[in-house]
């Protein structure tokens, strides 16, 4: 193993692509009103746990929203879609950690930055939807 500061240089890296991730996905996260299926998504973790469950998304995301929306602040548009913003940038450390099981820490970091700067994965962090959630959970059980 190496020693000293070469050795920590893919981390660095990966860090600060991470960081740059999340500034992305938080950029303007509160700019565009709901739209139909955010505004289910906030209908069905609304709704008391013992009502006919609506068909809409995984259960796991709403009961997220629903202790999320339960919370005594916010309310507006960014505040609703920070969950799956911040899993998006969760998702992040973990396509690294993936891919170098995979590639070299250069391919690994490649990785990283394409996901960072994703625009499929910067447009639904902004939406109050499970798709985060999806690719998290996805990365972590690989």
């Amino acid at each position: 193993m190496k020693s000293g500061a070469r050795g920590h240089e893919p981390w660095l890296a990966a860090a600060a692509i991470c960081a740059a991730g999340l500034f992305l996905r938080l950029a303007g996260i509160g700019r565009p009103s709901f739209w139909f299926d955010e505004a289910s998504t906030l209908l069905a973790a609304r709704l008391p746990f013992g009502a006919p469950w609506p068909l809409v998304e995984p259960p796991l995301f709403t009961w997220l929203m629903k202790a999320w929306l339960a919370l005594p602040f916010g309310g507006s548009e960014a505040f609703a879609r920070l969950p799956a913003a911040l899993l998006s940038a969760a998702c992040l450390p973990l396509v690294y950690v993936v891919a170098k099981e995979w590639l070299k820490p250069g391919g690994a970091l490649l990785a990283l930055a394409l996901a960072a700067v994703s625009p499929f994965e910067i447009i639904y962090a902004q939406e109050a939807r499970m798709y985060s959630g999806l690719v998290f959970f996805s990365l972590v059980s690989t």
